[in-house]
């Protein structure tokens, strides 16, 4: 516990003074030549914290075990860096700037976690079941995540099948799982609107029935796709569909920002 204070403590009080100091930049100094210096300072202490972090085996084998996320951690760094330095030079005050930035994040980080990388939450040692096997506490708690599709933005299918693995199905069965408990969502609403349609005049001619059979046949495509896809893929199946979510809720969230 306590280094997990000392750990909050250190992120909190270095966020603090990094915004303060971000502010206080001068205005007649380069952007970038600012960050080379902040960048170089940053190296020489992590050079001399080295001591006190110690690896166990040779340096040059512990910079092979490095891969390409640290360098694409350098860019986000570098992103993170130039934003808020151009942020506060526009006029951001320091006390809305680093407050909405953080809630966009963790807006976006909250779902996506929860949601798409909920995959990888599952208890070490947990064992996998098949659809034969669950319970009907298991289906209560995947109706239960199916639900948070009420939340606009979130997936049906996609809330249906992480709650599927989060009981200890496969990817296959999840998905399959989640498919066949659609039938009563649809059903119901079917019931509800194709009364009020043929009520308001509309009627079912041609184009209604050709619309029903193309949508029909695209729905059975996706399907067999969707299923063999995660049969293929049982590990990082849903990793597609996160990275999808996190590109557009970024992007949507900076036109809302931004340009809007």
């Amino acid at each position: 516990m306590s280094l997990f204070v000392v750990s909050i403590v250190l992120i909190v009080g270095s966020n603090l003074l990094y915004h303060v100091l971000q502010k206080s930049i001068p205005a007649a100094a380069h952007p970038l030549i600012s960050l080379l210096v902040t960048y170089a300072v940053a190296i020489v202490l992590t050079a001399g914290l080295l001591p006190f972090f110690p690896t166990r085996e040779p340096l040059r084998q512990a910079f092979r075990r490095v891969n390409w996320t640290s360098a694409v951690l350098g860019a986000a760094v570098l992103g993170i860096e130039v934003g808020f330095l151009l942020a506060y030079r526009s006029g951001w005050r320091i006390s809305v700037g680093s407050a909405v930035c953080n809630a966009a994040v963790a807006l976006l980080l909250i779902p996506v976690g929860l949601l798409f990388f909920g995959e990888r939450l599952r208890r070490a040692g947990r064992s996998v079941r098949a659809i034969d096997g669950m319970r009907w506490r298991d289906a209560i708690y995947i109706g239960l995540w199916q639900s948070t599709a009420l939340i606009p933005g979130i997936s049906r299918s996609g809330a249906t099948i992480v709650g599927g693995l989060l009981a200890g199905l496969h990817h296959e069965d999840s998905a399959r799982f989640s498919f066949l408990i659609a039938t009563p969502v649809i059903a119901g609403a079917a019931v509800l609107e194709v009364p009020k349609l043929l009520h308001a005049g509309g009627g079912f001619g041609p184009v209604a029935w050709i619309a029903g059979i193309v949508a029909g046949i695209t729905a059975f495509l996706s399907v067999a796709f969707l299923m063999r896809y995660f049969k293929r893929h049982d590990f990082e199946a849903l990793d597609p569909f996160a990275w999808y979510c996190w590109t557009f809720g970024a992007v949507s969230l900076a036109l809302l920002l931004f340009v809007l």
